[in-house]
Formats: structure tokens, sequence, C-alpha cells
């Protein structure tokens, strides 16, 4: 696919020259691209690039704590570019770590309490809810990457519960989209019910 951007190794993208290689790492709207990206978070074509920077200068990627790499390649997406500030200080789950089941901010001590959002590589969102005490609480939402939801889910103190809804798009034509929900309710660890529903959603 012509202007595809693909992330396809570990930690560093490696580009060999003569007899050496280079390390690049790439940093997607702050977010360092640290391991293989799950081929659930899409993919970044160049349409979707507002900026794109490239840093060589040893002190400047040493700024940024990096010693041993030889590129870094800043991109911001055009999703990013356009969202509002206070929602850019939303942390992501990529922007934490999880220990002993609780997600924690990188460098804190104590579990994230607080709204998070989830993005695809192209910057558009790929889910969203809320942490207390590092574990889900309330609703959260799972999207599609063009923007439709995916599924959605209730949690108390970390654990499922209430309702929640999967739909799955079996087809996609002009006169709009046939698909399947599944709905379910949980009662603290006993599912009450799960019964698939069919319809047709034209948008």
């Amino acid at each position: 696919m012509k202007g595809l951007i693909i992330f396809t190794l570990t930690i560093f993208t490696l580009t060999t020259y003569g007899q050496g290689t280079e390390k690049v790492l790439y940093i997607v709207d702050s977010i360092p691209v640290l391991k293989d990206p799950d081929p659930k978070e899409g993919t970044l074509a160049e349409t979707d690039i507002e900026t794109l920077t490239v840093v060589t200068k040893k002190e400047e990627i040493a700024k940024h704590g990096y010693s041993d790499i030889d590129k870094i390649i800043f991109i911001i997406t055009k999703e990013f570019f356009k969202r509002p500030e206070e929602v850019k200080r939303i942390p992501t789950t990529k922007q934490m770590e999880r220990k002993s089941g609780k997600w924690y901010l990188s460098k804190s001590a104590s579990p994230y309490s607080g709204q998070f959002i989830d993005y695809f590589f192209n910057g558009k969102k790929q889910g969203d809810g809320t942490l207390k005490d590092g574990v889900l609480e309330g609703r959260r939402n799972v999207y599609y990457p063009n923007g439709n939801l995916s599924y959605f889910t209730h949690y108390v103190n970390g654990v499922e519960t209430g309702e929640s809804k999967r739909v799955l798009y079996e087809r996609d034509t002009s006169s709009g989209r046939k698909f399947r929900e599944w709905k379910r309710r949980w009662a603290l660890e006993r599912m009450v019910f799960d019964r698939p529903t069919q319809a047709t959603d034209k948008f």
C-alpha cells in the first residue's frame, strides 16, 4: 500500500547502510513504539500524518532520554493535532505499566485513578474508560478503526458486572451495514443471559 508506514520490529527499526545498521526509534503522538505493535492497533498512512520530524544529533537524542539511538522520528497525526489540549492531557494505557493486576503511570508509585483514552496508530480513538486505584471502574468502550463501537463492558472494582455488548459487522454495502449484536448481563460473577440479536443499521 503506497504511503504506508509499517512498524515491524521490536523496540527499534534497524536500517542497513553499507556494513552497519542504524537504530531508529519512532515516537507517534508522544508515545514511543517500544514493542511489536498489535495488528489490532491499526496502521499509519502518509495521509494520516500532520508533521514528521527527524532528529539525528546525538545531543538532541540524549535530551529525550536515549543514548544508543541513531535517529528518532517524531510523528504527529492529524487526529492528535486537532485534539483539544484537555483531551491530550488524558493518559493512555500505553503510557502506563501493569503491576500485580493494576495500572501505574510510568515512574509512579501509586496505582492510577482517572480517565484514560487509547488510540490507534493513526490517532483515532481505540478505547476509553476509567481506572480507580489501578483497575477498571464503570463503562469501558472499545472502537473499530472507523469509529464505530466494537463493544462495551461495565466493571466494578475491576470485575465485569452489568450489561456488555459486542457488535460484529458481517457485511458492508452501500445501503448500510448488517450487524450482529451479542448482549449479556453479568451479576457479580454469574452470567444472567447471553443472547445474539440481528439488525440492519444504515449510516
